[in-house]
């Protein structure tokens, strides 16, 4: 055999997994897919209950928008607690959500993380066919096996909510940058694809632009370096990033005032975070909760393992996380799924690791490899396990019930301002009843605190203004009542009981003492 065909049958082997690679493939998605359905019907109340719970009342408000028939009573609040939703990025999510509702005839929440699955398990097999286009299967396989068992990453792709299909769609256009750029850019056809799904995921989610815009910046260095100057009469490179800008700043832009806004509040407000050093120890120690920090910097610095093209994509997306964290430096230790896209991230970086461990074993004899595989299938088997532990940890099924009774016995009467879970979407969901106004919850005082806002000096003026209008006073979060003892003594020492129940107490601030 000349050299010529060694290299092709090497090329062979190395595209054509023989049948223990493809069985093994289809064994890591079904186990991937089967962790996430288990106690599919419970309440999305497992993670972010807040954010699901939006998703949720923004489904349910088109659905029933399409369904002029319905009674009235369930129609125009559930229509009501839809628009009182703050705009963020477009509700894609929720209408397809809505839309299965509609063709399957009732409202089941639990259609919801069908999908979401769904979501992970197609960007599960980007991830595996961009890792097997520059590593050997084996690797792909593990960068597979990590994105699928990942406990924390289990319970976070399953939510409903934006993030998993942002993270499916960042996965693709990152497949799809890496076979244009394997094909020196001349690829008409990768590069439209590549500047559609850069577009998409940056539509779904805005905080894919860090992700996204890191691998073209790292696929176009990489064709500058190899190319020159020359790469710029590549018409393909234009259209590709037209598509991938045009598509999302035809809706961001569009929400005005809304998009300067949020940026006002969210990222300049926050800023002054960048400079304390406790920011990046809480950042980190999210991390080491996720994954474990050896994991994090493990796959950060096998990333340099890659080919040219690996790195320019992988490297992409690990800039885009980093910028994402300095954006965001608030929500980036607070708010556990801005880290979601770190799951496929770690599973890239560590899979050059796996290979070279592939190497060597492929020389040992065949009792260590058997081994070796046993090991690692007890080791998958242990955080499959573990994965599904936290989902069975906490039963949810029997929360919509007192907050349907609650929502029957409040009076109709006047305005309430809430002291309540999930800034009022637990009760706008499950009461169908919606407070006029939400009293600041501890978290909330953290929040403007992190901002830079200054402490309630004056409490009676605070509480006058912020019960101004309002005829009761509901509170549900008794802990944090509790951390508030001067709004505490002021409702118990002023203000008559109006209702109490389940879960909750109404005072009447209309009669003060």
């Amino acid at each position: 055999m000349n050299a010529r065909d060694s290299l092709e049958q090497s090329s062979l082997s190395r595209t054509r997994p023989r049948v223990l690679e493809w069985v093994m493939l289809f064994l890591l998605f079904g186990l991937g897919a089967g962790l996430r359905l288990i106690d599919l019907t419970d309440q999305p109340l497992d993670f972010h209950p807040t954010r699901q719970l939006r998703s949720a009342i923004i489904a349910r408000g088109m659905y029933y928008q399409w369904l002029p028939d319905v009674d009235p009573a369930v129609r125009e609040p559930a229509i009501m607690a839809w628009n009182s939703m703050e705009r963020y990025e477009p509700p894609i999510f929720e209408a397809l959500v809505a839309l299965t509702y509609w063709l399957t005839g009732g409202e089941r929440l639990w259609v919801a993380r069908l999908y979401a699955i769904l979501f992970w398990m197609v960007g599960g097999a980007a991830l595996y066919r961009l890792a097997r286009n520059l590593l050997t299967p084996w690797a792909a396989l593990f960068a597979l096996a990590f994105y699928m068992v990942l406990p924390w990453g289990v319970s976070a792709s399953r939510s409903f909510q934006p993030d998993p299909m942002m993270v499916m769609w960042t996965l693709l256009a990152a497949l799809a940058l890496e076979r244009w750029a394997a094909g020196q850019g001349r690829s008409w056809g990768w590069a439209l694809l590549a500047g559609l799904l850069c577009g998409v995921a940056v539509l779904v989610k805005a905080t894919a632009l860090y992700p996204v815009g890191g691998m073209l910046a790292g696929v176009l260095l990489l064709r500058l370096a190899q190319d020159g100057l020359n790469v710029l009469r590549r018409a393909q490179i234009y259209p590709l990033l037209a598509l991938a800008g045009l598509i999302p700043a035809g809706y961001y832009l569009g929400l005005g005032a809304r998009s300067s806004e949020f940026a006002s509040f969210w990222i300049l407000s926050f800023s002054g975070l960048l400079a304390d050093s406790k920011f990046y120890v809480r950042w980190l120690g999210l991390i080491r909760g996720l994954m474990d920090a050896g994991v994090f910097f493990g796959a950060l610095l096998a990333t340099f393992l890659y080919n040219a093209r690996g790195r320019a994509v992988v490297f992409g997306l690990w800039a885009g996380y980093v910028l994402t964290g300095l954006t965001f430096p608030f929500q980036i230790y607070t708010h556990d799924y801005y880290s979601l896209l770190l799951v496929p991230l770690a599973a890239l970086g560590l899979a050059p690791l796996a290979e070279l461990a592939f190497q060597r074993l492929s020389v040992q004899p065949r009792i260590w490899q058997v081994g070796v595989g046993l090991a690692a299938l007890g080791i998958l088997g242990y955080y499959a396990y573990v994965g599904r532990s936290v989902l069975l940890a906490v039963n949810y099924r029997n929360e919509p019930i007192p907050w349907v009774r609650m929502g029957a016995e409040l009076p109709c009467d006047g305005s309430i301002i809430a002291l309540t879970q999930d800034y009022g979407n637990r009760l706008k969901y499950y009461s169908l009843r919606i407070p006029q106004r939400l009293w600041p919850s501890g978290a909330d005082l953290q929040l403007a605190q992190a901002a830079g806002a200054e402490r309630i000096a004056d409490f009676q003026a605070f509480f006058r203004e912020q019960t101004e209008g309002m005829d009761y006073f509901l509170v549900n979060l008794f802990g944090d009542l509790e951390a508030q003892p001067l709004l505490k003594a002021e409702l118990s020492e002023h203000y008559p009981v109006a209702a109490e129940g389940d879960g909750y107490i109404l005072y009447d601030l209309r009669q003060r003492k």
